[in-house]
């Protein structure tokens, strides 16, 4: 019985992720009902072939039936609004995110034409910034496609259950409350636990701590030093609200319990504890898990780890089938299918190395055994997922995790019971927060030290790195023993997979060291130009849609590429699409100096950069007039406007040779003449596009003047309308070649020593 609930779970699961990332929707029912009629001829089978047949035909069938009708029946009929400006009434489901410069609101619509819709929406003007989880508001908004976003087709909403999205225009008002807001109560009690950490733990703790016990992550995601050592050291997934969270809650509380008396204090407190972190696919799935475990020796049923965990997938499927876009529920089942099936032989193999030892170095040794192999099965096969979604390998996650293992369980207990105290008795809440800022502390200095170890997250920017990865799955498929008869014995794929990654990494930046390369990283609506010549690696802003993820790309694009310093960053204005991205990209890549212009206008981000300019070491220079240097085989020219707003931006030209490229900024045509009319332009090759292809900017004026004959335009989705057919046209009669980031993604131009242009 039990195996066929696995089966057919996940047959049904199969067909739901088939639906979600191959099949076109249309075809969705006639894929059920080929699958029905699959049946027939599975009926002439015997014995348990003929059971699971049946069982694989009728539940791929189901599972292609319920991706249709959810796509059908709840997506398209929330989709035919989008576009609209109306009146909504709706019910908060949680407290609003407050981000930099609006918020974020999760709602249930509970509108007439759209009922029982998972919505979210946008405020620019802070009148949503006080709501509470039961709210009824009612507002004004224009509404969204929860299926595109930045302009491209994405599964970010949908896989969270958000059918529609949208943006307030003129605030909110709050009508009242709803009659069951206690349902709310886990949300009430995470923001009472994030408030105690805020205003009585120390900084640093008080932001580890809030992502560690109730999944509240922006603070982390607003320290790029913490951020980029936590996930190049490869435990960021201790913040991320997980199974590896619940299991310590249960654990802690079969512990005060006991084993039996606490089954169903155990039960209420993980289903509780599921609602206040928010229900990810992750932390829900490991709560179907560990329930079904507590409970089945009650209910004298056999607790099967693989049927416990299809079954899961099941649920989780059919209550939202788009939840196979999910990354949470992806990673999570991948790593639980790792803890299941490689762990226990990892463990194996590692007993039978290392001495057995009595007493309490023989409990040291089983739990840093434990530890090591849990984390070798876990990563094992969320390894690709990770890489493909995130860009990146933790080469020492492993070694990180054993660092760690004690002391995470005593920060996630500790903040709880710091928590409590501090609702109850504030100073002892501060004496606990003091108290576990050691181990905090300790976790983040870890994290820091390995990140910062050679070779400690290896980037799939570069090339052949995805097919290294292929190459080591390949491998340790090939060296797995079919039967448990065998020994498992990882050592040789492990050192065939650690020099095969030395070789390609040095044949990568040597690649990279022949030519000169000069690159657009694809940010978005934003501009990151890379300048890369033998040792000298030089960035021109860094700045893109979302608030650091330009400095993710960038710094990913120059490590995948063996570049682990930036010798100049500069950056021609303070605009946030130019310059948003620039501390994770510190925090990433340690950068020498820095130039920008004196008195510059500025989106907030000047006081930032500095900050982290000192705190690295980083040289950093005001510019106040027009300025020449030579930086290795880079001669710089960088001009410096007389005027005020996006015109006082620093044009840069670099020249290699006789190769010339001027990168524009955001200045327009007032600048354009100004270059035209004041210096003698070289007969250039390349010109970056001014303000993202606006219609004032890269006139042709200075088109004349320069006679590039390639172009390149940092752009991405936009309202705006860039790049403009004005700038396109202007292009096109002078038989300039026209490269766009939002058309090609990241754009490569590779320069020999003889001043060659050719596209990588």
């Amino acid at each position: 019985m039990i195996r066929r609930v696995a089966w057919a779970a996940l047959s049904f699961s199969g067909a739901v992720f088939a639906a979600h990332f191959l099949l076109p929707g249309p075809y969705l029912p006639l894929c059920a009902g080929i699958c029905v009629l699959l049946c027939l001829p599975a009926l002439l089978l015997r014995g348990k072939h003929r059971e699971r047949a049946a069982l694989l035909c009728l539940f791929l069938s189901l599972g292609f039936l319920r991706y249709w009708a959810q796509m059908e029946l709840v997506i398209a009929p929330a989709e035919a609004f989008a576009g609209e400006t109306r009146v909504i009434t709706a019910r908060v489901t949680d407290y609003p995110v407050v981000n930099d410069g609006y918020t974020t609101v999760y709602v249930r619509l509970t509108d007439e034409t759209l009922p029982d819709r998972d919505a979210m929406f946008y405020s620019y003007d802070g009148a949503c910034d006080g709501l509470r989880p039961g709210d009824i508001i009612t507002g004004e908004a224009r509404l969204r496609s929860a299926l595109l976003r930045m302009g491209e087709q994405t599964d970010v909403y949908t896989s969270k259950g958000i059918s529609i999205r949208g943006y307030f225009q003129d605030g909110v008002t709050r009508e009242g409350r709803w009659w069951a807001s206690f349902i709310y109560a886990p949300k009430e009690a995470a923001r009472a636990f994030q408030t105690v950490f805020e205003k009585q733990f120390p900084a640093r703790t008080a932001m580890f701590l809030k992502a560690l016990s109730t999944g509240e992550k922006s603070d982390i995601y607003l320290d790029p030093e913490v951020y980029v050592s936590l996930s190049a050291a490869g435990i960021m997934h201790v913040i991320a609200i997980s199974g590896m969270h619940v299991s310590l809650l249960l654990s802690v509380l079969c512990w005060v319990f006991g084993s039996r008396k606490g089954i169903f204090a155990s039960v209420a407190a993980v289903i509780f504890f599921s609602a206040m972190t928010g229900g990810s696919p992750s932390v829900t799935r490991a709560a179907m898990m560990l329930i079904v475990y507590q409970l089945a020796p009650i209910l004298r049923r056999e607790a099967d780890g693989v049927t416990t965990l299809s079954a899961a997938l099941f649920v989780l499927l059919m209550v939202n089938p788009c939840a196979a876009g999910s990354v949470s529920l992806q990673l999570s089942f991948a790593a639980m299918a790792g803890l299941m099936l490689l762990t226990p032989r990892v463990y194996g193999w590692l007993d039978g190395k290392v001495p057995a030892k009595s007493g309490i170095i023989g409990r040291v040794r089983r739990g840093v055994l434990v530890s090591l192999s849990a984390t070798i099965g876990a990563v094992a096969f969320s390894t690709p997922i990770s890489a493909a979604h995130f860009g990146y390998v933790s080469i020492y996650g492993a070694l990180t995790n054993v660092l760690v293992m004690y002391l995470v369980p005593v920060c996630f207990v500790g903040g709880f019971l710091g928590g409590m105290l501090g609702l109850v008795c504030p100073p002892l809440g501060q004496l606990m927060g003091a108290a576990l800022s050691v181990p905090a502390e300790l976790i983040l200095a870890i994290a820091k030290g390995v990140s910062r170890l050679p070779l400690a997250a290896v980037y799939l920017s570069g090339p052949g790195v995805g097919w290294w990865l292929l190459d080591v799955y390949a491998l340790f498929i090939v060296t797995y023993p079919s039967r448990g008869k065998r020994p498992y014995r990882p050592l040789a794929p492990l050192m065939v997979s650690a020099l095969s990654l030395v070789v390609l990494t040095g044949v990568v930046a040597a690649r990279y060291r022949e030519d000169t390369t000069i690159a657009a990283v694809d940010v978005g609506q934003g501009q990151s130009i890379v300048c890369l010549n033998e040792q000298t690696t030089m960035v021109i802003d860094c700045g893109g849609d979302f608030n650091g993820a330009a400095g993710d790309r960038t710094g990913a694009y120059l490590l995948g590429r063996g570049r682990k310093v930036i010798d100049l960053l500069v950056l021609t204005h303070l605009h946030q699409d130019h310059a948003n991205g620039v501390t994770r990209l510190m925090a990433r890549v340690p950068v020498k100096r820095l130039i920008l212009r004196e008195n510059a206008d500025d989106d907030g981000e000047r006081d930032k950069i500095l900050q982290y300019a000192e705190r690295y070491g980083t040289e950093v220079t005001f510019l106040t007039e027009t300025a020449q240097f030579t930086l290795d085989r880079f001669d710089l020219t960088l001009y410096l406007p007389p005027y005020k707003g996006e015109n006082q931006a620093i044009v840069v030209q670099v020249s290699v040779g006789a190769y010339d490229a001027l990168v524009l900024g955001d200045v327009n045509n007032t600048t354009d003449k100004w270059l035209a009319r004041e210096f003698e332009l070289p007969d250039g090759e390349l010109i970056v596009v001014g303000h993202h292809g606006a219609k004032t900017s890269t006139g042709e004026v200075l088109l004349d003047a320069f006679t590039p004959e390639t172009a390149l335009i940092s752009v991405g989705y936009n309202n705006y309308g860039h790049p403009t057919p004005e700038v396109l046209e202007r292009l096109a009669v002078r038989n300039i070649t026209v490269h766009q980031t939002r058309e090609e993604g990241t754009v490569e131009l590779r320069i020999d020593e003889y001043g060659k242009e050719r596209k990588s």
